[in-house]
């Protein structure tokens, strides 16, 4: 499956060009903050939908193209916003934290203080690691119905995050992206441009939302997707 995953984005006659957007996109947050990244984060969504058709989709498809830019920055937005709702409580929690922490004494600090503090920033990070784990299944939710509520649908995200496959393939998904990301961060070996590290982000990116797609759509029937987001 992960096999799989990888060959997907270089599938198709116009691979070499989605890859050279997506990456050139990359290198423009260099520049320009966060604006590049809806329109990568709406392409996510695309594969995120075409993996969880099934086997087939990673085996026989190819890839979405940059095409449609008026829908890729509608689905690039409307996923910030199943991100930022997500995220929203970790970082409520830690900021309550910190807050809080920063206006107690050293003295403080070093007593009973500290116990609370230690709790609160614990309970951050747990919530942060549950977000993580469940955030690729609320956004495979979204991009199969397109409909924001299914990325918060109870059931089909409690029937996904049990599967063992989900697991195995968030991890998985996860190792890969970091491993990209010290790339991007740290340059390419000295043989490659340092520009290269932002083109291979990407193609991880892609390889990585196919496979979480896929495992997601072995989990969640279609149909059940679509009478979640109905509701």
């Amino acid at each position: 499956m992960l096999r799989e995953s990888l060959r997907y984005p270089l599938r198709g006659d116009d691979a070499t060009e989605t890859l050279l957007i997506g990456g050139g996109l990359h290198v423009v947050t260099v520049f320009v903050p966060f604006v590049p990244l809806i329109l990568v984060l709406g392409y996510l969504v695309r594969v995120l939908d075409e993996g969880s058709d099934g086997p087939t989709a990673l085996r026989d498809g190819t890839p979405p193209g940059f095409g449609d830019l008026r829908g890729l920055v509608v689905d690039g937005l409307k996923a910030t916003l199943v991100v930022g709702l997500y995220v929203v409580g970790p970082i409520v929690v830690l900021l309550v934290t910190l807050g809080g922490a920063s206006e107690l004494s050293p003295e403080a600090l070093a007593g009973t203080a500290s116990v609370a503090v230690l709790i609160g920033s614990t309970a951050a990070l747990l919530a942060a690691l549950g977000v993580a784990y469940l955030l690729p299944a609320a956004l495979v939710g979204y991009a199969r119905s397109r409909r924001l509520r299914a990325a918060f649908d109870r059931a089909t995200l409690r029937t996904t995050a049990t599967d063992a496959r989900y697991f195995v393939a968030v991890v998985t998904a996860a190792g890969v992206l970091s491993a990209a990301a010290v790339v991007s961060v740290l340059g390419a070996p000295r043989s490659l441009p340092r520009f290269v590290g932002f083109f291979v982000l990407f193609y991880t990116e892609v390889a990585a939302a196919a496979l979480v797609g896929r495992v997601y759509g072995e989990s969640v029937p279609a149909e059940r997707t679509e009478s979640a987001s109905s509701e």
